[in-house]
């Protein structure tokens, strides 16, 4: 099972090894930057609606001095992040010693604001639960069972995992979108639960990688990412489908998308479109790989957003106003006269910003080589703040915030 965390934390990122930075011109930066490093690891992080704080699902190991670890935590904080401040926290579990398990739940968390910024809502994923949090006092407010023990196990000794959570940001409907994957098999189901009453609403299984999910903003429909083969394996054919679109009411499919190249994840912007970015390494033509906006009814390709000479890949963010896109755009570089994905080179690391109303370029960072492998980027709600930090892994959160709103 390939989902987003997994393709930056285990795959792309890391295959990508960092080399100093060649050919590149110097530009005005167009953010400022500053880091909190809170001594802890993160799962994942999320900005609250009205971009003044920050959720962080966190990890933390303490060892002794024979490197035996002493205590495991997993803490949801959240953060003032504009003052360095840290607001309030909550352990959500704690093992001393900790246990012996190849359980591959506990080795990611989710962080979700929910009803406005009024609640969070937290995968406590090593109990197969979600919890709904206060967001102010971090009071528990409900917890909803996801069922792992009747989920699907077809293979012998395979490991379920939750792969991925997401929200609807209207919270009209109050749903939530989670991602089911099996360690180390080509499997997924995504599951839809209502947050008020704490029911599952409906499921489809996938005999397929799976890149990503999203769910529209209004609840009423959740976009799959599919990975049928390998990146770099072979082109994607012009009959194969590798997006699905399903009712959130049924978990039916009501549109199947061919996006013209193997999409490493899917973003709905606004409840009509779906976003792609490309899996595919960027050499050759895949240096020309943007990213691709498509309608959800019939499926037909909008328009494309190009970042040449690199293309834009692996990641992609849309603020919750819908008007801004992130995208990591590299310059790659085969060093064997074979391909073989431990031989591509990153030159230069970057995120953009753009416009998607338009496809202008609002801003392109400095080069990140450095920091990038191993790390994952959330968005604020407009748009004008960038979060990058490392996942299950110490080292700080840094951010970059636009000195201009566009």
């Amino acid at each position: 099972m390939i989902c987003m965390c997994v393709l930056i934390a285990c795959g792309f990122f890391v295959t990508l090894r960092a080399a100093p930075s060649t050919g590149t011109h110097k530009q005005a930066n167009p953010f400022r930057t500053y880091q909190i490093d809170t001594g802890w690891g993160a799962y994942d992080a999320d900005f609250s609606p009205d971009g003044r704080f920050l959720a962080v699902d966190s990890y933390r190991g303490e060892y002794a001095a024979d490197k035996t670890k002493l205590i495991e935590q997993e803490q949801v904080q959240i953060w003032d992040f504009r003052n360095r401040s840290l607001v309030s926290s909550k352990t959500l579990w704690e093992q001393r010693p900790p246990a012996v398990t190849n359980d591959a739940s506990l080795n990611r968390g989710f962080v979700r604001y929910i009803e406005h910024g009024k609640k969070i809502l937290v995968c406590a994923c090593n109990e197969g639960r979600l919890l709904v949090l206060d967001s102010k006092t971090l009071a528990q407010v409900s917890s909803i069972n996801l069922g792992k023990l009747t989920w699907p196990r077809q293979w012998p000794n395979a490991v379920l995992y939750v792969e991925a959570v997401e929200v609807d940001q209207e919270d009209t409907q109050a749903r939530a979108a989670v991602l089911v994957g099996l360690k180390e098999y080509s499997w997924g189901q995504v599951r839809i639960y209502d947050l008020n009453s704490g029911n599952l609403i409906a499921y489809r299984s996938f005999s397929s990688d799976i890149g990503g999910i999203s769910i529209d903003p209004a609840g009423k429909r959740v976009a799959v990412a599919l990975l049928p083969f390998s990146p770099g394996e072979r082109p994607l054919r012009r009959k194969e489908r590798n997006v699905v679109i399903l009712d959130a009411d049924t978990g039916k499919p009501i549109t199947e998308i061919n996006t013209g190249y193997l999409a490493a994840t899917v973003r709905f912007v606004g409840s009509d479109t779906v976003a792609t970015v490309s899996a595919e390494y960027g050499l050759g033509g895949h240096k020309k790989d943007g990213i691709r906006l498509c309608d959800v009814k019939t499926g037909r390709l909008l328009r494309e957003i190009l970042s040449p000479p690199t293309g834009v890949r692996y990641h992609l963010e849309v603020s919750e106003d819908g008007k801004t896109a992130l995208g990591y755009t590299t310059k790659e570089v085969n060093h064997w006269w074979w391909f073989d994905p431990a031989s591509v080179i990153a030159e230069y690391a970057r995120f953009r910003l753009w416009d998607l109303a338009t496809g202008r370029v609002i801003a392109t960072s400095p080069d990140l080589s450095s920091m990038i492998a191993g790390s994952d980027f959330a968005l604020s709600p407009k748009g004008d703040v960038v979060l990058i930090y490392p996942v299950n892994s110490g080292g700080p959160l840094v951010f970059y915030e636009l000195k201009h709103t566009p």
